[in-house]
């Protein structure tokens, strides 16, 4: 009998605070801000304050998509 593996999903390259922010065009600072506020996808390696951050860019670019929008034809 073999184990059942968790589905994987398909994964972007991982980004510090300084690749996420030429990624999305913004400065660290807002990045640091973003994070503290929970409002964008990270990843905490590690325990505390000191931990290391890190930024999956496929999930970045989910996060984007949902802050994006389309033009009105209408007006």
């Amino acid at each position: 009998m073999s184990e059942a593996k968790p589905a994987s999903r398909p994964r972007g390259s991982l980004l510090d605070v300084d690749g996420a922010a030429a990624y999305l065009g913004t400065t660290t600072r807002h990045v640091r801000r973003l994070v503290e506020e929970r409002r964008i996808p990270f990843i905490k390696l590690g325990p505390g304050r000191s931990a290391r951050l890190r930024f999956d860019s496929a999930r970045l670019d989910t996060w984007l998509e949902g802050y994006s929008f389309e033009p009105d034809p209408d007006r």
